[in-house]
């Protein structure tokens, strides 16, 4: 009795199960799956099986593999297959991911999962993405085992990659990153050590950050400019007031001359350079300047800024007069040397105020100076002498008929000295005033203009009592 009761207990099970299993199986025996031109197909026989179940595959109306889609109560995913419990989200099929929603959906192009992104790729029928993509024009990776976007600085095939922390894009060339600039070439990955960029050369640390300033490199020294995107300078290029010269490929040049545009500059063993030009006017000699030593200070021909702030050099050449069209002046005349008044040359006279308190022309100054010294200073003896001795002669030859060819450069230079403190026109004038003839002496044609002056600017007394007391001595 036991054992009939257990028998039947079976039978009910099994039967029980029957019913509560889905017709999936009714014509699994009966039908099978043929590819017809890449679409698969359900047959019994020659006819085609349609609208039921082949095994845990269903024949649509046709007789097709429905793929992705709701079967009754069952979903079957994109191998047609019947998903077991389906709720949505990754289902792994046929080795590749598809993403579905609870409503059986199937997720195409991009989508985000809490913070990461994913792309399932329309040209895949929605398949996760892994390993190196491109999206409409941009270059992208994805995790191979998670499918995820890379982004930031990633490890890829022993070479360094940057994707956008926000897009996920590859980067390609110039960018900044937390306080450095990069570079990622034609294949985008990261560069290091010495780069050509459009023509220019760069340096590039191990970690792949720019680098700036000077460089020591096997044994070489360069200068990776940072007014110049910090490409490695080429050829004169002055640095904290100092000229260098660096060769085509960057490397600074020391101990030995080069000549540059006519120009011959001695380049010192620390790099350093200084220009061997020519006096700008061999007429003008150290008598004529003796002057000159109660002119402007100790700082004399490097001077900037003087003149509370209005003049420059040891004619003091006055931003309101003379000294924007003293650096045209320079920059006409040697546009080599004089390479860092370019921008201030190209002033209009509207302009010539942006020199006063121009610490930037300053700068450009004193790197002219440092360069030579004394083929600066020439520059400034010549123009100052041009613009206010030569001035002052003609006016007297022209208008008083006073010669001054046949003086000595000590009375030239008395002349000249009135001329840079009063003007052109003033001087001609006083030595007129001071009864001064062609007949007159040199030494009285000194007294007399230097009492003159004294009791024009009283002020100034006792520097005119040096200068006389010099020039006299001199004569």
């Amino acid at each position: 009795m036991k054992r009939k009761r257990r028998i039947m207990l079976a039978v009910f099970a099994v039967m029980f199960a029957m019913f509560c299993m889905p017709q999936r199986a009714e014509a699994a025996r009966k039908a099978v799956w043929k590819d017809v031109d890449g679409v698969w197909y359900a047959y019994k026989g020659s006819k085609l099986v349609r609208n039921k179940w082949v095994g845990d595959y269903y024949a649509g109306p046709d007789g097709s593999l429905v793929k992705n889609q709701w079967i009754g109560e069952y979903f079957v995913g994109e191998d047609g297959k019947w998903i077991e419990n389906f709720k949505g989200g990754w289902y792994k099929i046929n080795k590749k991911y598809y993403y579905y929603t609870p409503e059986g959906e199937k997720q195409l192009g991009w989508i985000q999962l809490g913070k990461r992104k994913y792309y399932l790729d329309p040209k895949k029928n929605g398949a996760r993405a892994t390993g190196w993509r491109r999206i409409e024009g941009y270059r992208y990776y994805f995790s191979k085992k998670k499918g995820y976007m890379l982004t930031g600085w990633r490890y890829i095939n022993k070479q360094y990659y940057f994707f956008q922390k926000n897009t996920g894009i590859c980067l390609q060339g110039w960018f900044h990153w937390i306080g450095k600039t990069y570079y990622t070439g034609e294949k985008y990955y990261r560069v290091t050590g010495w780069q050509v960029i459009d023509g220019k050369r760069y340096y590039f640390a191990k970690d792949g950050g720019l680098q700036s300033g000077w460089l020591d490199s096997k044994g070489k020294k360069y200068y990776l400019d940072p007014d110049n995107g910090s490409a490695a300078a080429v050829g004169l290029l002055s640095i904290d007031r100092v000229t260098y010269y660096f060769n085509a490929k960057g490397v600074m040049q020391k101990n030995k001359a080069v000549t540059i545009d006519g120009v011959i500059y001695n380049i010192d063993l620390n790099g350093r350079c200084t220009a061997n030009i020519e006096d700008k006017d061999d007429d003008i000699t150290d008598k004529m300047l003796f002057f000159t030593t109660f002119e402007s200070g100790t700082a004399a021909y490097a001077q900037v800024g003087g003149d509370n702030g209005n003049a420059c050099g040891k004619y003091q050449f006055d931003y309101r007069y003379s000294l924007l069209p003293f650096v045209k002046y320079c920059y006409e005349s040697n546009p080599t040397f004089f390479a860092e008044f370019k921008k201030y040359a190209a002033y209009t006279d509207s302009q010539k105020s942006l020199l006063k308190g121009n610490t930037k022309f300053y700068a450009a100054w004193r790197t002219i100076y440092n360069k030579s010294p004394k083929g600066f200073a020439s520059y400034q003896d010549a123009y100052a002498k041009r613009e206010y001795y030569d001035v002052t002669a003609r006016y007297l030859q022209t208008k008083f008929n006073i010669n001054m060819d046949a003086r000595p450069d000590i009375v030239k230079g008395a002349v000249f000295s009135y001329s840079i403190q009063h003007g052109q026109w003033t001087a001609a004038g006083a030595v007129k005033a001071a009864g001064i003839k062609n007949s007159t002496t040199d030494e009285q044609f000194l007294q007399k203009l230097y009492a003159y002056r004294k009791k024009t600017y009283p002020a100034y007394t006792t520097r005119y009592n040096e200068e006389l007391s010099l020039a006299l001595s001199l004569l």
